[in-house]
């Protein structure tokens, strides 16, 4: 919507860009929809110098569990953030994907995991209020009731502005990096079909995890790594210009494969994919990137919960 664009431009691009980090706890609940401009606009202010950090959603077990089957949050301008529970594991509500960048502890609803305490609306307008008994604050300007990727997504925003405190040229991309370097892996033992197989480790020596991304942020490696750089060698994009007409005609159960090559010695930081996909049922449908070095990411999982 144009509300949407014009609150993550505000400050953040052109000659006004004095809001360096911006935090988006909020997203859609439906998977494929258009968001084009939004999109767009995070790139413009990504460029300008602001670093936006998404929430991953809440929707594991509904029908956009995927984060990658929404627009803004696969954006490559943007960190995408999961939720990690108190028991260590991913929190029962945290979406996932190939999007999913980093993971930051949050509430979560299994039996023994806490909530998150923290500063809440002033008086009774927030979650803390008169009708709430599960608050034991008498300070009604605190909470012990918060949670979701929308309290993770801010934890980690905090966190980039340690980052942009260590090294004023920080950017969404010199951020990226120093997080698949930093973030510490957890859950090892993880083999649930939403991870994708897995922790794996990829050509480049990166391990990943698309319940986790590259793993639980880690503040104090991220700044002390934050002051070795200077930032990022310029941004070399290449690929096709135009649609490339596959044509491949899918029916149930089967699987069909396309082959795309690129002539180049670029070491690849980012691939991004857009599909056009006609006549078929998309909760039954599943997307998978090969690089010619074998690793294997999924693009999005199947919609169990999809009613397409």
């Amino acid at each position: 919507s144009a509300d949407y664009v014009d609150a993550t431009l505000f400050h953040s691009s052109g000659t006004n860009r004095n809001i360096r980090i911006k935090n988006h706890s909020y997203g859609v609940d439906v998977p494929f929809v258009d968001q084009t401009a939004e999109r767009d606009a995070f790139q413009k202010s990504a460029e300008a110098g602001t670093i936006h950090c998404l929430a991953a959603g809440n929707e594991r077990g509904a029908r956009t569990d995927d984060s990658n089957k929404q627009a803004p949050p696969a954006s490559p301008y943007v960190i995408n953030v999961a939720a990690l529970s108190s028991q260590g594991i991913f929190a029962s509500y945290s979406s996932f994907g190939a999007n999913v960048f980093v993971t930051a502890p949050s509430s979560s609803s299994r039996p023994g995991e806490y909530t998150i305490t923290t500063t809440d609306r002033l008086g009774t307008n927030g979650y803390n209020n008169v009708d709430d008994p599960v608050n034991p604050y008498p300070d009604r300007d605190y909470t012990a009731d918060f949670g979701g990727t929308s309290s993770a997504c801010p934890l980690v925003a905090g966190i980039m502005a340690l980052g942009l405190q260590a090294n004023p040229n920080m950017t969404v991309r010199l951020a990226k990096h120093l997080l698949a370097r930093s973030s510490d892996r957890v859950d090892l033992a993880d083999a649930t079909e939403t991870s994708d197989g897995g922790w794996r480790t990829n050509a480049a020596g990166f391990v990943f995890n698309q319940n986790y991304g590259f793993g639980k942020i880690n503040a104090d490696r991220f700044t002390r790594l934050a002051v070795n750089y200077a930032g990022v060698t310029p941004l070399v994009i290449f690929g096709y210009a135009e649609p490339v007409p596959v044509n491949l005609p899918l029916h149930a159960k089967s699987s069909a494969q396309f082959n795309l090559s690129q002539d180049t010695t670029n070491p690849m930081e980012t691939v991004e994919m857009r599909l056009v996909i006609t006549n078929i049922v998309c909760r039954d449908l599943e997307v998978f990137l090969t690089a010619l070095t074998g690793t294997r990411s999924r693009m999005l999982m199947r919609g169990l919960n999809d009613t397409n």
